[in-house]
C-alpha cells in the first residue's frame, strides 16, 4: 500500500491555515520569553509545540498560586514546616486544577509534558522545593529540562485530551488524531514518520476504527471494502483508491 498511502498522503497546509499560523505565532513568544527553541517543520512539531505550551502554561499557575499563598501567610510562613506549607498550596491550587489539563503516566498525575516525570511530581506534590536554590531557578531557567513530549509520553497526552485535538487511535508504534482544522486523519509513528488521510469535510461525524487499523497493517482488500462503505471519503478519492485497488488485483 506505499504507493497509494503516497497518492492520499497529500498535505493538507495544515500550519498553513490562519488559525494554525495564529497560534504558532503566539507559542513562538511565548516560548521565546523562556529562551526556549522552537520550529515547526511538520505537524508533530505543532502538536508537540502545543503540549510544551499547555505545560508552560500549567506550570505559572502552580507558581503563582503557592506564591500567592505564600505572601498570604507571610507571618507565619517560616515556622511551617516542609509539609504544612505544601498542604496549603495545594489546598490553594484545588480552584485551579479544573484548568489545568492533565494526563497520566504510570499512575501519577503529569500536568507539565515538557518536564519528565520527576519534575511533574514536584510540582504536583511537593511544590514548596521550588524555595530550595536548586529549584528556584526552575520558575524561568528550565530549557534544559525540556523533553521531547512525544518520545516521552507518546499517546498519553492526546489520550487525556491535554490539547485540543481528537484523539482517535494509538497501539506501540503509531498514534492516530483527527484535526478538525482540516479534516484529516494524522498518523504519527514512533519514528517520526507522518502520514496524513485527508476526509471529506462534510462528512466527518464518524470515524471507523476498523478502518483507521486497515490502514495501519497495510491491510489493502479490508481498506478498500471499508472505504467504499464509508461516508468520510468523496468521489474523487474513492476513485484514487479502487483504480489502484484495480490494478494491484490485475497484478496477481
Amino acid at each position: 500500500m506505499k504507493k497509494l498511502k503516497n497518492k492520499l498522503n497529500k498535505n493538507q497546509k495544515l500550519l498553513r491555515t490562519k488559525t494554525v499560523k495564529i497560534t504558532c505565532k503566539d507559542i513562538k513568544n511565548l516560548f521565546k520569553s523562556y529562551h526556549l527553541k522552537c520550529q515547526f517543520k511538520n505537524e508533530l512539531d505543532y502538536y508537540n509545540n502545543l503540549c510544551i505550551a499547555q505545560g508552560i502554561k500549567n506550570k505559572k499557575i502552580y507558581e503563582k498560586v503557592y506564591e500567592d499563598n505564600r505572601q498570604d501567610l507571610l507571618e507565619l510562613w517560616d515556622s511551617l514546616d516542609r509539609n504544612k506549607k505544601n498542604f496549603f498550596a495545594n489546598q490553594a491550587l484545588e480552584k485551579y486544577l479544573s484548568k489545568m489539563p492533565f494526563f497520566e503516566y504510570e499512575h501519577k498525575i503529569c500536568r507539565l509534558a515538557m518536564f519528565e516525570p520527576l519534575f511533574n511530581s514536584l510540582y504536583e506534590n511537593n511544590i514548596v522545593v521550588l524555595e530550595l536554590p536548586q529549584y528556584f531557578k526552575l520558575r524561568n531557567d528550565f530549557q534544559k529540562h525540556v523533553i521531547d513530549p512525544f518520545k516521552t509520553y507518546f499517546d498519553l497526552p492526546y489520550r487525556y485530551h491535554y490539547i485540543n485535538v481528537v484523539y482517535i487511535y494509538s497501539n506501540d508504534e503509531v498514534l492516530v488524531l483527527y484535526e478538525k482544522l482540516n479534516t484529516s486523519l494524522y498518523f504519527f509513528y514512533k519514528n517520526k514518520t507522518i502520514e496524513v488521510l485527508g476526509l471529506d469535510e462534510k462528512l466527518i461525524n464518524k470515524i471507523d476504527l476498523a478502518l483507521v487499523k486497515s490502514y495501519i497493517s497495510n491491510d489493502l482488500t479490508t481498506f478498500v471494502t471499508l472505504v467504499n462503505q464509508s461516508t468520510l471519503f468523496n468521489t474523487k478519492t474513492k476513485t484514487i483508491i479502487n483504480k489502484y485497488y484495480r490494478k494491484k488485483s490485475n497484478e496477481k
